[in-house]
């Protein structure tokens, strides 16, 4: 479950979640909720979804990339 302006939304599987990250739907700050959980936590704090707000790098520059 991800709650966005203080509505429930979902359930929703990782690839879902992970779609959403990537259209902006979502960030780490939103609230989630899944069976077995105590409480609502940012997604930030779930290792499992921390990992689809991280920042791919690029890779590194050529040494002779001139603009």
């Amino acid at each position: 479950m991800v709650a966005i302006n203080g509505q429930q939304y979902g359930p929703y599987n990782i690839q879902q979640m992970q779609q959403m990250a990537q259209s902006g739907q979502i960030n780490a700050s939103v609230l989630v909720w899944a069976q077995g959980m105590p409480q609502w936590v940012t997604a930030g704090n779930i290792p499992e979804l921390a990992q689809l707000f991280v920042a791919t790098p690029p890779p590194p520059m050529s040494p002779t990339f001139k603009l």
